[in-house]
């Protein structure tokens, strides 16, 4: 699948890795990450990878995304994502909010697979629960969003400038 718009997607596939940059709410999904051969990467993600706070269902995925950019002013060209303060993650930029499917457990008698999520921004993982991935989580207060209708779609003017053509500076002086 390549880079989809969120609205776009009616359902994830079985991928192993979900990656949702957050400026636009773009998604992408594949099975092999380039992340994986990261041993600050990989050790992140086995850290916590069977407390029950940090575990996420493929089905959940796109309903979590979604309710953050709802809560961070809904559908626009760009926007700079940040979490409220906590103790346990120092963000400043949410700029890729990843998954990764690391286990497959038993839900209602269903083998199931399961994802955890993690910020990636500027080559830092911070794994991240659901608590940590909802609206009222946001930091709206330091929100940078640009909204689809308020940047320019082309920078050329709507008429061509006039063009004037003088042989001497005399003829200029006198159309200036």
């Amino acid at each position: 699948m390549d880079w989809t718009y969120i609205d776009n997607i009616d359902k994830l596939p079985a991928d192993d890795f979900v990656h949702c940059d957050t400026r636009d709410f773009f998604i992408l999904t594949c099975n092999k990450n380039p992340k994986e051969k990261n041993d600050k990467f990989a050790k992140l993600i086995r850290s916590r990878m069977r407390q029950e706070r940090f575990l996420f269902r493929r089905d959940e995925i796109l309903g979590t995304l979604k309710a953050l950019e709802m809560g961070s002013e809904g559908p626009g060209d760009w926007r700079m994502l940040r979490l409220k303060p906590s103790r346990h993650y120092n963000i400043s930029w949410l700029k890729y909010i990843r998954f990764a499917a690391v286990d497959k457990i038993e839900i209602l008698g269903r083998t199931e697979r399961v994802y955890v999520a993690y910020a990636d921004c500027c080559g830092e993982y911070t794994q991240l629960s659901r608590q940590d991935l909802t609206p009222e989580n946001l930091d709206n207060e330091h929100l940078n969003h640009i909204p689809f209708d308020m940047i320019p779609r082309s920078t050329q003017p709507e008429t061509p400038p006039k063009v004037i053509k003088c042989d001497t500076l005399e003829d200029l002086s006198k159309v200036l």
